[in-house]
């Protein structure tokens, strides 16, 4: 089983950080001994989602879903992650970009005749895009 969680300050029972694992119990444990920045005081683990197939998609949904109702969040580097939804849309930083299934066909065709990662393709195509919008 694989669990999305948030870890909560339990003062204000506000949501501070966003994670994925396979074991709740071994990870705010880590948590616990970790030096998170800002981390301090008494917090709690809370299960936000679970699943069998969950991934790094689902963690950054919630990421942002965190962030879009207002939240402030200690997980590092979110502005640079970006992924695809079966939905066609694209998550960077806090904007939202639904493309058209065609373009998401070209960008896959791109990603294998040039073998780049896909994170790569995409970052290029956003810049592209903004560049020439």
């Amino acid at each position: 089983m694989i669990y999305i969680y948030g870890l909560f300050d339990n003062s204000t029972g506000e949501i501070f950080y966003v994670g994925k694992t396979t074991n709740m119990k071994t990870r705010f444990v880590t948590h616990k001994s970790s030096t998170l920045k800002g981390l301090k005081g008494d917090y709690s683990i809370r299960m936000l989602e679970e699943g069998d197939d969950l991934s790094s998609e689902d963690e950054y949904r919630w990421i942002h879903k965190m962030k879009d109702a207002g939240f402030e969040l200690l997980n590092k580097n979110i502005e640079k992650r970006f992924f695809f939804k079966e939905e066609r849309t694209c998550y960077h930083s806090q904007i939202t970009i639904v493309m058209p299934p065609i373009y998401l066909e070209k960008l896959k065709k791109e990603k294998i005749n040039t073998g780049q990662a896909m994170s790569e393709v995409i970052r290029r195509a956003l810049d592209y895009y903004f560049e020439n919008h």
